[in-house]
């Protein structure tokens, strides 16, 4: 926890300094946010943001009207001007209260995916913070940017951290490439990167202001939530539930022992267990057990949708990791995730005592334990997927809005 104390000594260090700079994303002066951004080992992307707001309404109004487009939003939004405001929770038509999440993404295929899923789900997706992983943080943005366009995303994006909370910034380019999404041909469209995202720490610390019983999905290394949770601990009581696409229990990814992100910022991981924040740890051997194959792919190229050849070679780049190790099949890593928020009734979800190695060899090696009970369970993982039903469900997706 070393790590973790020289963030928060950093914190009070430099407790209300700000300074006005220029994102180097969209290219357009921003105020700075209090100095509790600069807090946690510099983890954020820029120390700025549009600051001391007091509800999320209010950031909205702010970037569409005094900011110029620094808002992610879909294509029909920004042609008309329109920025949407963010719903509280309200009953649906079926007299049920909508779900209303956020979601921390470092903008992968599977990234993509997930949101797609999760929007057929019927979860309303309030806003999407960026992180790195995939890539650095230049190109996940530019990825996210370019995917506000392609999908009709209704929601804003924001650019958060582009490096861990100690100031590090793995990235999985050795496997994915620069651009942090493989394919077989076609990609997401180049932007320019006038309009893209700003900074995440504020309107994640508006939303949360702004109700109370709040979900996120996180799909990359926790940064920018463990960001929020160090520098206001006043809102953690805010935060419901935390599902995750993390860890591993048997095994690793990146390295032998540590999945990817664990490993890219496993102080993140520790700080947000330490503070008691509810995490739902959904880990790879879950998501192995649910994967698609060369025959999905098939299916999908055979759609005629305005984005079926896209999708489709963005799909088979993704299966091409698997192919290129001697799998058949790739596991659906982010949307399963979203399953387990949007449809906890296909898995078994289950208390534990999750902690994470900090260094040496197994440094991010995520240690679960089944056994503990009580209060000295800090997490709940989910394992034992209905995966023939998840599966479905996620190819669904995909094939749905191929045929757009």
């Amino acid at each position: 926890m070393h790590g973790i104390a020289a963030a928060q000594g950093a914190m009070e260090n430099e407790k209300g300094i700000e300074a006005n700079a220029a994102d180097p994303i969209i290219d357009k002066p921003v105020i700075s946010s209090p100095g509790a951004l600069r807090a946690v080992g510099r983890g954020l992307h820029q120390p700025i943001t549009v600051s001391m707001l007091s509800n999320w309404e209010n950031l909205c109004d702010l970037a569409k009207h005094q900011f110029g487009g620094i808002l992610a939003v879909s294509a029909s939004d920004r042609r008309s001007g329109r920025v949407r405001t963010v719903p509280r929770e309200s009953p649906t038509v079926a007299g049920q209260r909508q779900v209303n999440v956020w979601v921390d993404s470092d903008a992968g295929f599977d990234d993509l995916w997930a949101v797609l899923v999760a929007r057929a789900l019927g979860l309303e997706i309030d806003g999407l913070s960026l992180v790195f992983g995939n890539s650095s943080m230049l190109r996940v943005a530019k990825n996210a940017t370019a995917a506000a366009t392609v999908f009709d995303w209704s929601f804003p994006v924001f650019k958060g951290a582009a490096t861990a909370l100690l100031g590090t910034a793995e990235t999985a380019e050795r496997i994915l490439g620069e651009s942090g999404m493989r394919s077989r041909g076609l990609r997401l469209p180049e932007t320019t990167g006038k309009d893209g995202p700003t900074s995440a720490f504020e309107a994640m610390a508006a939303w949360l202001q702004a109700g109370s019983r709040r979900r996120l999905l996180a799909f990359g290394p926790l940064t920018n939530v463990a960001a929020l949770a160090i520098a206001r601990p006043d809102l953690i009581d805010r935060i419901e539930r935390v599902v995750w696409m993390g860890g591993g229990i048997s095994s690793g990814n990146h390295t032998p022992a540590a999945e990817f992100n664990a490993y890219a910022d496993p102080e993140a991981l520790a700080a947000l267990l330490a503070r008691r924040v509810p995490i739902t740890m959904v880990e790879l051997d879950t998501c192995r057990k649910v994967r698609f194959d060369a025959s999905d792919l098939q299916a999908l190229f055979r759609k005629r949708g305005r984005n079926a050849a896209l999708l489709g070679d963005l799909a088979g780049g993704y299966l091409d990791i698997a192919l290129e190790h001697g799998h058949q099949s790739m596991a659906i890593y982010d949307p399963v995730a979203v399953a387990v928020l949007a449809r906890p009734e296909y898995f078994s979800i289950n208390d534990a005592r999750v902690d994470v190695v900090l260094s040496g060899p197994e440094r991010g090696r995520t240690v679960v334990d089944f056994q503990t009970a009580g209060d000295a369970c800090n997490a709940k993982v989910a394992a034992n997927p209905q995966s023939a039903t998840v599966k479905r469900t996620c190819m669904n997706v995909l094939l749905r809005e191929c045929e757009r």
